[in-house]
């Protein structure tokens, strides 16, 4: 382990979602290993994710969810986010006063924008001036703050090889994305002999189209195909108690929950996940060479999980299929085959795994180091 002076403080910034939060505490846990203290920005939604993490990080500091104010757009909401803008203005100024930061890497989401400015504005005229900023872009389409903030911040990592919406003037630096250390103890995948493993993730937003869609393709299967299923079902908690009623009906062994608590515990038992295509959990799959059937969020910003799913396709890292195009019988048919021939879902999973980046920390460490 290396040891580095106490006086490079590293503050992260991450929005509320998975997406940007988890490959935060990645990067996180790699700072630690090193020895320097962190810190750690985010609103009420980011803090709910970092609870099983709070000893990687020295101090975190929450401000108001200013994005969930302006949603609707209405008056009296125009008027809430008003007041949240300024109580967060308020916070973050607060926050840079307070402490001292050398170096700050931002993981995207709106309410990185305002402790971003903030920082800049302290580099230019206050006293503890932060000496490197860094953006990190984990989807295949920049992020609207990113974009923003790409502006005025130099140094902006990507996960993807071709990062699409990038100004001209921007020069990304592709490192891939941070992903947990737990994921990386998976073992390999091994070929299914009698049972396929399948997990499927609804994501944070949408995951009841997976029950009804998922359910229906099964029943489809012949009893003996479903008998050399196990399923693991994450739906929504109001949903629990029909869904795992709907298993025993098909007679399938199932675990049905509204969250696995401890996913790479779950993924060590599947061969094939269906979920959605967020960047972070494309890169945990890729990084335990697991295979995934994606089907993008139709109503993510910029289709940015469709771009996301094109570059596993095109790969040959994964499936893809988008929500309005896809039927029960293509799940059947797909489920079939990698029953049927199981060795499609091994060379997938290799595929991904040559893809995965269990580096992307240190290469982002690596940087900074290279620019102080």
């Amino acid at each position: 382990m290396c040891y580095y002076p106490r006086k490079f403080v590293v503050l992260l910034i991450a929005g509320g979602s998975g997406g940007h939060v988890f490959p935060a505490i990645a990067f996180a846990q790699r700072l630690v290993d090193m020895s320097y203290p962190v810190y750690f920005l985010t609103d009420q939604r980011g803090a709910r994710f970092i609870q099983e993490y709070s000893y990687l990080f020295e101090h975190v500091e929450v401000i108001p969810n200013v994005a969930s104010a302006w949603r609707g757009m209405a008056y009296v909401k125009l008027f809430v986010a008003a007041i949240e803008m300024y109580l967060s203005l308020r916070k973050t100024r607060k926050f840079f006063q307070q402490y001292s930061v050398q170096a700050i890497f931002s993981f995207g989401g709106f309410m990185t924008v305002m402790p971003m400015i903030w920082a800049r504005l302290w580099r230019t005229y206050g006293k503890k001036r932060v000496k490197f900023f860094a953006l990190h872009q984990s989807d295949r389409v920049l992020g609207r703050a990113n974009r923003f903030l790409s502006r005025w911040i130099p140094v902006v990592f990507t996960g993807y090889p071709d990062t699409l919406g990038f100004l001209k003037k921007v020069h990304p630096i592709v490192v891939g994305t941070p992903v947990r250390k737990t994921f990386f103890q998976i073992p390999p995948m091994k070929l299914p002999e009698t049972t396929l493993g399948i997990l499927i993730l609804g994501g944070s937003q949408g995951a009841s189209f997976w029950s009804s869609l998922i359910l229906n393709a099964l029943a489809q299967l012949s009893l003996q195909h479903r008998s050399r299923l196990h399923v693991f079902h994450q739906c929504p908690e109001q949903e629990l108690s029909i869904v795992k009623k709907n298993y025993g009906e098909l007679s399938i062994v199932c675990e049905v929950r509204p969250f696995f608590s401890s996913l790479p515990e779950v993924l060590a038992q599947v061969h094939v996940v269906f979920s959605r295509c967020g960047a972070s959990t494309a890169a945990e799959l890729a990084c335990c060479g697991r295979s995934g059937f994606f089907v993008p969020y139709p109503h993510a910003k910029d289709h940015h999980q469709s771009h996301n799913a094109e570059f596993w396709v095109s790969q040959n890292a994964g499936w893809s299929c988008h929500q309005r195009m896809l039927k029960e019988e293509k799940i059947t048919l797909f489920l079939q085959e990698c029953l049927e021939d199981p060795k499609r879902l091994l060379y997938t999973g290799a595929h991904a795994m040559r893809l995965g980046r269990k580096d992307a920390a240190v290469a982002m460490i690596n940087y900074w180091k290279g620019c102080v």
